[in-house]
C-alpha cells in the first residue's frame, strides 16, 4: 500500500547540490470503538514514542541529523495520489531526536519485545496523556475513524534545517508492522499495579494518508 519514503537531509552533494526529505502520514488505533482500561483516572503514562521501520541509507551514516515530529494541521488523505514535492501545515512539535542514521542498524529490546531497524522518537508526555484520556463514546474522538481523523490529522516527521548538519538520506516504510505508536503506561488492575503497552499503526484495510515531500535545490552543484 505504500512505498519507502525518504527522511533526512542532503546538505553538500557536489553533483545533485542540497536535499530535504520529509514524510507525512497517519497512525490510527488498530479498531473503532477504541478505548483504553475503564479506570480513567488510574492510567499512568511511562512513556509515548514514535517508531519507523528503516530499510537503508543513502550517504553518511556518522554525521548527526536532527529529526522533528510535529502534528499535522493538514488533512492526509488515504484515497489521494500527492507529488513528491506537496507540502502540509504543521504547527506544534510533539518530539525531536538527534541522532547519526548508524545507530538505525541497532537491536532494541524493550518491554516484552526485541526490535531492530528503527527510528524511535519520543514524543511529549502531555501529547501521550491526552490520548490516554480520550473516550470512546459517540461523537468522541475513539468512536470512530472519521471522528479520530478530525481529532488528530497525523504527523510530520522533518528534518530540521538548518541543523545540526547531515549529509544522507533515509529510507522508512511507514505500513511496515513496525512503524507504530506506542503508549506505555500503567494501571491499577485488582488493586495492584500492571504494566501494559497499546499501539497505534498505519491502516491497510481503511487507506492511511502518507506522502513524501523531497526538496532539491541544485544551485552551486
Amino acid at each position: 500500500n505504500t512505498p519507502e519514503h525518504l527522511l533526512g537531509l542532503i546538505t553538500n552533494d557536489p553533483q545533485f547540490g542540497k536535499t530535504e526529505a520529509s514524510i507525512f502520514m497517519e497512525l490510527r488505533p488498530p479498531f473503532f470503538k477504541y478505548f483504553f482500561e475503564n479506570v480513567k483516572d488510574s492510567l499512568f503514562l511511562d512513556s509515548v514514542v514514535l517508531s519507523i521501520k528503516w530499510n537503508s541509507t543513502w550517504g553518511d551514516t556518522v554525521t548527526s541529523q536532527k529529526i522533528n515530529v510535529y502534528e499535522l494541521d493538514d488533512e492526509l488523505r488515504g484515497d489521494s495520489a500527492y507529488y513528491t514535492n506537496s507540502n502540509f501545515n504543521y504547527s506544534k512539535i510533539l518530539g525531536s531526536k538527534t541522532f547519526s542514521p548508524q545507530i538505525l542498524r541497532d537491536s532494541l529490546f524493550l518491554f516484552r519485545q526485541s526490535l531492530d531497524k528503527q527510528l524511535r522518537i519520543r514524543l511529549s508526555d502531555a501529547f501521550g496523556q491526552t490520548l490516554l484520556s480520550l473516550d470512546s463514546a459517540t461523537g468522541q474522538p475513539f468512536s470512530n475513524d472519521s471522528a479520530f481523523r478530525a481529532f488528530f490529522k497525523g504527523f510530520a516527521i522533518v528534518p530540521e534545517n538548518p541543523g545540526v548538519g547531515g549529509n544522507a538520506l533515509m529510507s522508512f516504510t511507514p505500513s511496515d508492522t513496525n512503524t507504530n505508536l506506542s503508549l506505555y503506561y500503567k494501571y491499577i488492575k485488582n488493586g495492584k499495579i500492571d504494566t501494559t503497552k497499546r499501539s497505534f499503526i498505519f491502516q491497510n484495510v481503511i487507506p492511511g494518508g502518507n506522502a513524501n515531500r523531497i526538496k532539491r535545490e541544485y544551485t552551486g552543484s
